[in-house]
């Protein structure tokens, strides 16, 4: 892996095809190191896919992704994962029947980076991760008996516990009513900026983006139209038009 001083992910221009359809068309994006960088659009603009093809759910046709300048675009998803990209769901993919506890701990157990770490030592990891996210009451819950907002904690937990220094995140904040998201948002980007991890965001909520990111791109039909800080974008023309239809 490169040690450059540059950005940790690049994407240059990436294209995602389903058949006849192009879903991403010539996306270029930077995220760095323990940034947090937002990617939104309408319904359809590409975000999913976009994110999909960074951490390898599907092949681009064309365009590159590298890791610390390292090009990862043909690596597997689990290849990725191994050199620094973790990721959420928009479905939640936990085990409904285990605890919190036991959730989070199968993650770091399962993780390459910490094998030769001891059994205590892992379990210590698992409990600051569980104590940072306001969890700790939780901790022996069986996770079928939270709230969808706590699940959803539960779901980021686990993505970071082994601090891989970028995560991806789909939709964090989808279907959680108003109250529970600002709480929710507090509590992952606090994780995010104490741990030094950098975030590629994908939301539909402005508040969440706004919250959130230092950086944003904006997709529509599968195109940035823009990109700047929240500011910026959120008195575009062209964002004002994709979202509005002014």
């Amino acid at each position: 892996m490169s040690s450059s001083n540059g950005p940790l992910l690049e994407v240059e221009a990436l294209v995602v095809k389903y058949k006849s359809l192009v879903a991403v068309n010539r996306l270029s994006l930077r995220v760095g190191r323990a940034a947090i960088v937002g990617l939104i659009g309408p319904n359809g603009a590409g975000k999913s896919s976009a994110i999909n093809a960074i951490a390898g759910a599907v092949q681009p046709a064309s365009g590159e992704v590298r890791l610390l300048g390292q090009a990862i675009t043909h690596l597997r998803p689990d290849e990725r994962a191994r050199l620094g990209i973790a990721r959420t769901f928009q479905n939640l993919e936990l085990f409904s029947t285990m605890t919190v506890f036991d959730n989070v701990l199968t993650r770091i157990e399962a993780s390459p980076a910490h094998r030769r770490t001891s059994e205590a030592e892992r379990r210590r990891i698992c409990q600051r991760t569980i104590d940072d996210l306001g969890l700790a009451q939780h901790a022996a819950t069986q996770v079928s008996d939270l709230a969808y907002a706590e699940r959803k904690l539960v779901e980021f937990a686990r993505a970071t516990v082994i601090e891989a220094p970028l995560l991806l995140l789909d939709e964090p904040t989808a279907g959680i009513a108003i109250e529970e998201r600002r709480r929710l948002v507090q509590r992952i980007s606090a994780r995010l900026r104490e741990r030094g991890i950098a975030g590629l965001v994908v939301e539909h909520d402005m508040e969440v983006i706004q919250t959130m990111c230092d950086h944003v791109y904006v997709m529509d039909a599968g195109v940035c139209i823009a990109e700047g800080t929240y500011d910026e974008v959120s008195h575009s023309a062209a964002v004002r038009t994709a979202y509005l239809g002014a």
